[in-house]
């Protein structure tokens, strides 16, 4: 069972709080909003990537603590 730098694993679910955050401040109010803007849309939707890409490391580092075993891929990861 490997020792998880438990500082690592605040430092990223600090991350994944600042990058949905940030989506809230991008979602505009009415969806159309958001449709129709480009630059807005790729803005939240990098803000959403970049949070579960956070929440997909802090999963792999709880399963490799808790010696859960390889997740077969990402959904495996989350469900574990």
């Amino acid at each position: 069972m490997m020792i998880v730098d438990k500082d690592r694993l605040f430092e990223k679910i600090d991350e994944m709080e600042n990058y949905l955050r940030e989506l809230e401040e991008y979602l505009p109010e009415q969806e159309e909003d958001y449709l129709n803007n480009g630059l807005r849309k790729r803005a939240c939707e990098r803000a959403f990537q970049l949070a579960s890409e956070n929440l997909l490391d802090i999963c792999n580092f709880i399963i490799s603590e808790k010696g859960f075993g390889m997740p077969f891929d990402s959904k495996d990861s989350v469900k574990m």
